[in-house]
């Protein structure tokens, strides 16, 4: 259940807490009959004037969004979240990594009791609940920091005769930050220099990339003004080196059989000038008829 609807009322000056029930039925009257805010009820709370229960979280944002509030001429009250009032702090957790706890009861190997014994220096993530080595326990945890993370935890189980306790010892094995983000989108480079003489705000997109390509030589594209007036201007495809090279390559491989049974060899290499694997270092894949369903 989440209280949306739940406002903390912070005065300034601060008030003695002998004057909080004071102030607490002031500010709801003015609330009430001044800014003409319903509220559904009031409330004492052990660090705030005053906690407040308005109709809505619309009400309850226009008072935490709003400007503080001079309600009788001394004092100013501001409005915060029910979860965000003086004992409030940030507290990030900027890592997230594996840690491994080893001497763990075998027992008492369960994602409740793991998770008890991450929350003393972070927050589970998850576990590794098939670890084959007994007593050990691999976890993604997050943490402040590496020196937040301890040496060793004590864990107590008082729920039992007299109680026990073990003593786990946790180590850092790996993580990274958690608040990494990845970098910015850039502007894809061009192949030469923009013009400085062009007008980016009336200019259009294609001049923003080679010049080249806004007349003169363009590479086998002609001249793009040209084909704005033309609509039977194809310019010719280039056709790169690489591709004929592939093509001629294609065309002198034999023929593939048409016969189901043929077997092929196929190898991964990492020097082009290799010979063929033989069949007894090679992974043999078996083809598949064309007609086959």
């Amino acid at each position: 259940m989440r209280h949306e609807q739940f406002v903390l009322a912070l005065v300034h000056p601060q008030l003695p807490e002998e004057q909080w029930e004071e102030h607490r039925n002031e500010i709801r009257g003015f609330l009430e009959q001044v800014r003409h805010v319903q509220i559904l009820e009031s409330y004492p709370h052990p660090n705030a004037v005053a906690m407040f229960q308005v109709r809505s979280p619309v009400h309850r944002d226009a008072l935490v969004l709003g400007l503080p509030l001079d309600y009788d001429g001394v004092h100013q009250v501001r409005f915060v979240r029910h979860d965000q009032g003086p004992n409030w702090r940030n507290a990030p957790y900027n890592h997230r990594g594996w840690v491994m706890m080893l001497d763990f009861p075998l027992d008492y190997i369960n994602l409740h009791n793991v998770n008890q014994v991450v929350f003393t220096f972070g927050d589970l993530d998850w576990w590794f609940d098939e670890d084959p080595l007994k007593g050990r326990v691999l976890a993604r945890v997050w943490f402040r920091d590496l020196d937040s993370v301890p040496q060793f935890v004590v864990w107590e189980q008082p729920n039992v005769p007299d109680g026990q306790s073990w003593t786990i010892y946790v180590y850092t094995l790996k993580g990274k930050f958690a608040d990494v983000i990845p970098p910015d989108d850039g502007i894809p480079p061009g192949e030469g220099p923009v013009d400085p003489n062009i007008n980016l705000e009336d200019a259009p997109a294609w001049q923003f990339g080679n010049l080249q390509q806004q007349g003169g030589d363009g590479h086998g594209w002609g001249n793009w003004d040209a084909a704005e007036h033309n609509e039977d201007f194809e310019p010719p495809v280039p056709v790169p080196d690489e591709v004929n090279a592939i093509s001629s390559s294609v065309s002198s491989y034999p023929a593939a059989s048409s016969d189901s049974s043929v077997v092929s060899l196929i190898s991964v290499s990492s020097s082009e000038n290799e010979d063929l694997p033989s069949a007894e270092n090679a992974i043999v894949a078996q083809k598949i008829p064309s007609d086959y369903v």
